[in-house]
């Protein structure tokens, strides 16, 4: 991870270098020579298009870690694949093989759904500032709700608050990192506020009663709901 990371930052500080064209013999200057050996660099990562490894490095968890948002794929056999953006600060990574994140209530539960039947996931971090990489988790993963044995531990690694559905516990089996040169560059505005402050007006015991009622996925796979809720 830390190897192509490197690699592409090299490159997007140098222009991509023109055919050389000598007047009398003159050389070409120290600029020129960086572009060149950066861009050749680049060229044979490009080549193979994606570097694997078999955990999360520490680059790899402090490029994580800067991110605003990630996106989640899952499936199942017979049903349609999901994919869904996350955002706020809901993601951890709890170790080189291992990570969580945050569940609010919404207008779904496919991942839930999703776990219980299949186990797979994968989850995509990528920049939109420079220098541009492509992060993939491949794992699979299940939902740790809040009568869960296991909910007090993972809970404590995130702040719960009004909303606050299950955590999703993820054992990475491998990551892969890609060149992003495609992604656009964007500038973070401001966090969405909104569906904290939908749930801050919500009345906790229908929050609790309308999971009861939510308990298929959009393919008809049973979805495992919340018995209890971790806030009053």
């Amino acid at each position: 991870m830390g190897s192509i990371l490197e690699t592409v930052a090299k490159a997007e500080k140098h222009p991509p270098p023109t055919p050389p064209v000598k007047m009398g013999g003159e050389k070409q200057g120290e600029g020129s020579r960086k572009a060149r050996l950066a861009w050749s660099l680049l060229a044979r990562y490009t080549g193979r298009m994606s570097e694997f490894s078999d955990h999360i490095d520490d680059k790899g968890a402090a490029f994580i870690a800067k991110q605003p948002v990630f996106f989640v794929a899952t499936s199942a056999p017979d049903a349609r694949i999901n994919l869904s953006p996350k955002g706020m600060d809901t993601f951890r990574v709890l170790g080189p093989n291992r990570v969580a994140y945050l569940d609010y209530g919404g207008s779904g539960n496919e991942t839930n759904a999703h776990l219980a039947a299949d186990g797979r996931i994968t989850i995509m971090f990528c920049a939109f500032d420079s220098p541009a990489l492509i992060y993939r988790l491949y794992g699979h993963g299940q939902a740790v709700l809040p009568q869960d044995d296991g909910w007090s531990g993972l809970a404590a690694h995130f702040t719960i608050e009004r909303g606050v559905r299950q955590i999703f516990d993820i054992t990475v089996d491998s990551t892969q990192g890609a060149c992003g040169w495609a992604v656009p560059k964007m500038t973070l505005a401001a966090e969405r506020q909104t569906l904290r402050k939908f749930h801050a007006q919500e009345v906790p015991a229908e929050r609790l009663e309308k999971y009861q009622t939510r308990d298929r996925s959009i393919d008809g796979l049973p979805v495992r709901p919340p018995t209890a809720l971790p806030y009053n």
